[in-house]
């Protein structure tokens, strides 16, 4: 969620490289391994090398992907299911 919302406002995002986050970043964010301090820092040294160009392209990328997770995307997708299932229950 937090990771979510964060994209949602357009911010770069560092995270461990645990299970499920490189799914819900799709390739908006900067990974560590899990664990490992100077791989954070290393990270967070890289976003902080990038320039204006580089920073801005990943805050409109961020922004797009947690558009993708949105309650107006769920709900539309999940009313999509239901009558789906209606109707094949209904065949």
């Amino acid at each position: 969620m937090i990771g979510g919302e964060a994209m949602s406002h357009g911010c770069i995002c560092i995270s461990a490289d645990n299970p499920c986050l490189p799914e819900l970043f799709g390739g908006v964010a900067v990974f560590y391994p899990p664990r490992d301090g100077k791989a954070l820092a290393e990270a967070i040294k890289t976003v902080l090398t990038w320039d204006n160009n580089q920073r801005k392209a990943m805050s409109e990328k961020a922004k797009k992907r947690a558009a993708k997770f949105s309650w107006d995307v769920c709900v539309e997708k999940t009313v999509a299911v239901l009558a789906k299932a209606a109707k094949d229950f209904n065949k």
